[in-house]
């Protein structure tokens, strides 16, 4: 050992400076330890009431989500079934047409009365619209409301007939 002991004391095999130098890295490492666990706690607590309150939210939207997605179901239920009962109804004229022997790419104004007479004797006309849809027989009943839900032949129908008073 030399004899300037006030500047190199020796611990073991380790010099004074280092000994201190550790002691002090330890208690900030474990001062360090410490107060990482203590925002780890406090996180923790934030965490527990943020989740308690995602957790309602995301309840909420669920129930919302699950709402919305059954309107949207029922909404495109009745929509086609709408669209289906109008394109039974169409084809239902359709088939009076070719009863009537009226074509409608080549109409001529000729129209086989007594093929619809036949069907249903409330038949009084044909209404024609070249370049358009309109191709439909007329009706005239005694009451013509069963004509407002009603096809030719007296079968439940969404657009009705065409009638005349």
């Amino acid at each position: 050992m030399r004899s300037d002991k006030s500047k190199d004391i020796v611990a073991g095999d380790r010099d004074y400076e280092t000994c201190v130098l550790e002691a002090k890295e330890a208690d900030e490492i474990t001062v360090d330890k410490k107060s990482e666990k203590d925002k780890k706690e406090n996180m923790s607590k934030k965490t527990n009431n943020r989740v308690k309150r995602n957790s309602a939210m995301d309840w909420a939207f669920r129930v919302i989500i699950f709402c919305l997605v059954c309107v949207i179901v029922i909404s495109g239920y009745k929509v086609g079934t709408a669209l289906y009962k109008y394109h039974h109804s169409r084809s239902g004229f359709k088939q009076v047409a070719k009863e009537a022997k009226v074509d409608p790419n080549q109409f001529t104004g000729v129209v086989d009365f007594a093929a619809l007479q036949k069907i249903n004797p409330d038949v009084v006309g044909w209404i024609y619209q070249k370049d358009t849809i309109i191709n439909y027989p007329i009706m005239h009943g005694s009451d013509n409301d069963i004509y407002l839900h009603s096809d030719i032949n007296k079968k439940y129908s969404v657009s009705g007939s065409i009638y005349g008073l």
